[in-house]
């Protein structure tokens, strides 16, 4: 239960702190204000699209560490990280949707959710591959 807790809260909080220091990369970058939300306040549409681009690799990463941390039965973590994000998710949504575009929820949310998914599928190939040593 311990284990699971943290692994939930170890992808979370990895895809948060990733996401938040890029966008302050990105702000010290161009001498502006630093938004950790939405892309409306992005100095341009390329940084929009980098950093909706970078939001599978931070699920990728989010799946891994969720699968590492949590070893087996490593799907229902998986699955209530995914829950989380898409809660989330609607609570970004209800807040910034006056600024925001529709795509760009959308978009997010699903490349975290691809990108958790395929992590998981990662780790659970690479430890069903390797031969047990008795």
């Amino acid at each position: 239960m311990i284990r699971s807790t943290l692994a939930i809260g170890a992808g979370y909080i990895s895809i948060l702190a990733l996401d938040s220091f890029v966008r302050i990369i990105i702000g010290a970058y161009h001498n502006g204000q630093i938004a950790l939300g939405g892309i409306s306040s992005l100095p341009s549409d390329e940084w929009g699209y980098l950093l909706v681009g970078l939001q599978f690799f931070w699920g990728l990463l989010a799946g891994l560490l969720v699968s590492s941390i949590a070893r087996k039965q490593s799907h229902i973590e998986t699955l209530s990280l995914i829950l989380l994000l898409v809660g989330s998710g609607f609570i970004d949504y209800s807040m910034l949707q006056q600024s925001e575009p529709l795509w760009f929820f959308i978009s997010t949310s699903l490349l975290r959710i691809v990108g958790i998914l395929a992590g998981y599928y990662m780790h659970a190939h690479s430890t069903n591959s390797q031969p047990s040593i008795r």
